[in-house]
């Protein structure tokens, strides 16, 4: 199968420059092969939870590095990322998800409230949270649902 643009743009990152700064945030900076390894670890942990190929994985995250994982980690799967704008209230969140048929949902935990009206959406193992006290470089070996970095709500 032929690299999109944005595969080789990536491996050419990689490949050439896997220590370079590819994100920084606040006080921690990911390298290219880092988040290359983090979004593969995501990947695997949302393929566990049976998100394959063409798949809409809704992502209510705030501007941060596993947001950039996630969407990652979807086009790594050929599964579809949908972004909820971070500033909707619950009725706009559930059009969107609505409307696309997104089969999971990764939140921040400032959303709570929100998912909290939107259950009748998912089933529960299908709604996940981020706890913003982890760090996903803490601990990079364990998949996506054995540590702190996204867990069942």
């Amino acid at each position: 199968m032929k690299k999109t643009q944005l595969q080789a743009l990536l491996d050419h990152a990689i490949s050439d420059s896997p220590d370079k700064t590819a994100i920084h945030f606040k006080t921690h900076s990911y390298s290219y092969l880092e988040l290359h390894h983090l979004s593969k670890k995501l990947a695997a942990g949302l393929q566990n939870n049976g998100v394959n190929k063409g798949d809409r994985v809704a992502i209510f995250l705030p501007n941060c590095p596993e947001a950039v994982m996630l969407f990652l980690a979807c086009y790594m799967l050929g599964a579809i990322a949908v972004p909820l704008n971070y500033r909707y209230l619950s009725e706009e969140a559930r059009y969107v998800i609505e409307r696309t048929g997104a089969k999971i949902i990764v939140f921040h935990s400032d959303k709570k409230e929100i998912i909290n009206k939107l259950q009748d959406l998912f089933s529960s193992q299908n709604i996940y949270h981020l706890n913003p006290a982890s760090i996903i470089h803490n601990n990079p070996q364990n998949s996506l649902l054995n540590n702190d970095i996204i867990s069942f709500s």
